[in-house]
């Protein structure tokens, strides 16, 4: 006899063998559908015909006799047993693989096990078995079958059918690791006993039996994501930093040479930085594929996360896939939980191979994944990140400056994936104006925008973009300010140089921040500083608002605060604490539980501030309110004073547009000396004064400047002068 060629000759043997099984389960159990004339029953069961059934069958009677046809349970069990010893015959001398055998083989199924699988499935894999399982049973209303109906096809005698039964059930072999799913009986409902459950094989077991998977995850969740071998980058390709590439290889050496071979590997890095990328170019190569999911989404339904866990790790056992599995948002909400629990029992039944990524390092992932390798995965350095830029730019396939790459590099400290999606992003808006495909030019402009668009939406939650039109042309600062501004600038520029080139991170330990504080009275330019220094480094800023980070629950405003800086880290942006004492103010003495909780707010800010790796700009009225702590945490203090006269002066010159209609006889000198307001207060007294001339269409004259700068010196409680008052008169 010749060994199996095509998969489908060994499936097809295999639903031949389940309409042996049908037989003789009739041939055995066949007085159940009968009545006391021989006939095959209706739903009505007479008091007679219930003594018969739970009497002997075969003491003087054999009511299948009746039955036209049918044959003895002798015969249907050597029909049985002929078409068994063929199927492993011809298993023997098989050809190909044959994908029963290998799920058999990968989910260490008994002979029991695996035909009580397949008689699960067989609705689904024959409507001819679907319809004669419904008579076997004999209730048409239901479609599939029971636990005990299962045991019963499949058993040969009490001990087996019991089993049977263990093998079906909730904790057992196969629904344990999400072979087959068991569902109330609508009889019975939530108090279904355990041989009534039903019973279902899931879309992807099915499809596989029949070795015909769809090239898309079955999973019922629009997150999970399957990256086939072909798909897979070539890891030569992929840059990564050097430390990591190395300790993944040897990591995933080790865990293949032990007893057990089962991967379990935390990647620890931000998203983007190609943690699932090599994780599937290293797979690939052995001709395995990755299957990807967040925890969160599939925690969404607490109701089925359990379900739905075991249907993630069902398929990746089918595929013969990696698992790679986001965590961060799932351990904080749910890691010592339900859920948490049930991800432990889940994951330990799986024997692939898994991975979590997590932005942070946490403790709880060893109780949930049990012994892990955790591996970091850092920030590319200069050098990488230009070799990213140009890789990104040749791939896009458009016209660029020779420098373009560098020149990102230098500007932005961005992961391989926000580079990437930068590019096609870009590369997308220019083709929407573009006429002709070739025409494609990109240039720094349309990267910045790009990055802009990238940035992640979780900041909006705690902070506000913050913007300004303003140029280093319309600052008026003292000559000591402007190159303390100046300095932080440069420095900002030339971070990654001395840091990554020059190897000085290497040397810091923590402190790599820059973190400047401005701080003078209302109205002098501090925040108006920040969106300039902004502008000049291509950065986006966010004003951080303090309503949203600060909560009255314990630990809440920790946990928003080091929600803000991962996000701003990631997103490269720049922080600006607006009136930062209200924040960053002095610790009190431990006086009451309350006194408490604000110095453990501080402590972990300052904390946060050293350890992130990017630019914060403060901003305060009040120095002298700030904890001391921050004196030697904070890289750069830039006080700006009150402007003098002729910094009034310039301030009331420059405050106008071109296009602002004004009178050539102002007085300049004379706003200046009599009114010390300062540059906010001053672009005020403008803006009302235009108000008040457009309202009777003239341009705007000295006396509404004057008459305004007044009245925003009352506002201010300032004491102006009667003589400056009489002179103008």
């Amino acid at each position: 006899m010749s060994g199996y060629t095509h998969a489908r000759e060994h499936l097809h043997d295999c639903v031949e063998l389940l309409l042996h099984a049908v037989e003789l389960h009739v041939a055995r159990f066949g007085h159940r559908m009968l009545q006391q004339e021989g006939r095959l029953s209706d739903l009505y069961v007479s008091l007679h015909e219930a003594r018969q059934v739970l009497g002997s069958p075969g003491a003087g009677h054999d009511p299948v006799a009746a039955i036209e046809n049918w044959p003895r349970p002798e015969e249907a069990h050597a029909r049985f047993l002929a078409c068994a010893d063929r199927i492993v015959d011809r298993v023997a001398r098989a050809s190909v693989v044959l994908p029963i055998e290998e799920l058999r083989l990968h989910a260490g199924l008994d002979e029991h096990a695996l035909r009580l699988l397949l008689a699960a499935a067989a609705p689904a894999l024959s409507v001819d078995l679907g319809r004669l399982f419904t008579f076997a049973w004999s209730d048409f209303t239901i479609k599939r079958p029971t636990i005990a109906f299962l045991a019963e096809l499949i058993a040969d005698d009490v001990a087996a059918t019991d089993a049977c039964v263990d093998a079906l059930a909730p904790h057992g072999p196969l629904a344990s690791i999400g072979l087959i799913e068991l569902d109330e009986h609508p009889s019975f409902r939530a108090h279904t006993p355990t041989l009534a459950h039903l019973v279902s094989v899931p879309t992807v077991v099915v499809n596989y039996l029949q070795g015909n998977l769809r090239p898309k995850p079955y999973v019922d969740d629009g997150d999970c994501e399957l990256t086939l071998p072909d798909e897979a980058t070539d890891p030569d390709r992929l840059i990564i930093a050097d430390e990591a590439r190395r300790e993944v290889l040897s990591a995933l050496q080790r865990v293949h040479r032990s007893p057990r071979g089962r991967p379990r590997l935390v990647l620890l890095g931000p998203p983007g930085i190609g943690r699932r990328s090599f994780v599937a170019a290293l797979t690939a190569g052995a001709g395995d594929p990755v299957m990807s999911a967040d925890l969160a989404v599939l925690a969404e339904d607490e109701s089925r996360f359990e379900a739905r866990l075991r249907q993630l790790c069902c398929e990746a056992r089918l595929r013969k896939a990696t698992l790679v599995m986001r965590g961060d948002d799932f351990l904080d909400k749910h890691a010592t939980g339900r859920l948490g629990r049930q991800l432990r029992d889940v994951l330990a039944l799986h024997g692939g191979g898994v991975v979590m990524t997590l932005d942070r390092p946490s403790s709880t992932v060893h109780r949930l994944l049990g012994e892990v390798y955790e591996i970091p995965f850092a920030m590319l350095d200069s050098q990488q990140q230009v070799a990213c830029w140009s890789q990104a730019l040749e791939e896009s396939e458009a016209i660029y400056d020779e420098g373009l790459a560098f020149a990102m590099s230098t500007r932005f400290h961005l992961t391989p994936g926000a580079i990437h999606n930068a590019v096609r992003d870009a590369r997308a808006h220019l083709l929407l104006k573009a006429r002709r495909r070739k025409a494609i030019h990109l240039d720094q402009l349309a990267l910045h925008q790009a990055i802009r668009r990238q940035l992640d939406n979780a900041l909006s939650m705690l902070a506000v973009p913050y913007a300004t039109t303003l140029h280093w042309g319309d600052v008026v600062l003292p000559a000591e300010t402007l190159a303390a501004l100046q300095e932080i600038e440069m420095t900002a520029e030339n971070r990654h140089k001395v840091y990554d080139q020059w190897g000085f991170r290497r040397k810091l330990a923590y402190g790599q921040g820059l973190s400047c504080l401005f701080s003078g009275p209302p109205g002098t330019g501090k925040t108006m500083m920040a969106g300039i220094i902004a502008n000049t480094l291509g950065r986006e800023i966010y004003r951080v608002e303090l309503s949203r980070i600060s909560s009255k629950w314990i630990g809440e405003t920790e946990k928003n605060l080091g929600k803000l800086f991962d996000e701003a880290e990631r997103a490269q942006v720049i922080l600006l604490f607006d009136e930062a004492d209200s924040l960053f103010s002095k610790r009190t003495r431990v006086e009451s539980s309350n006194d408490r909780y604000a110095n453990m707010e501080v402590n972990y800010l300052l904390q946060r501030m050293e350890l992130f790796d990017g630019m914060t700009i403060l901003t305060t009225n009040f120095e002298l309110g700030l904890d001391e702590a921050f004196s030697r945490r904070i890289r750069f203090r830039v006080h700006f004073p009150a402007p003098g006269d002729d910094a009034r002066r310039m301030l009331w010159q420059r405050v106008f547009p071109e296009r602002a209609e004004i009178e050539d006889d102002i007085d300049w000198d004379v706003l200046a000396r009599t009114f010390a307001l300062t540059g906010g207060t001053i672009k005020n007294a403008a803006l009302r004064a235009a108000f008040r001339a457009a309202s009777v269409n003239r341009a705007i004259t000295f006396r509404d400047l004057f008459d305004a700068a007044l009245t925003e010196a009352r506002e201010l409680g300032m004491v102006v002068h009667d003589g400056s008052l009489q002179e103008l008169d």
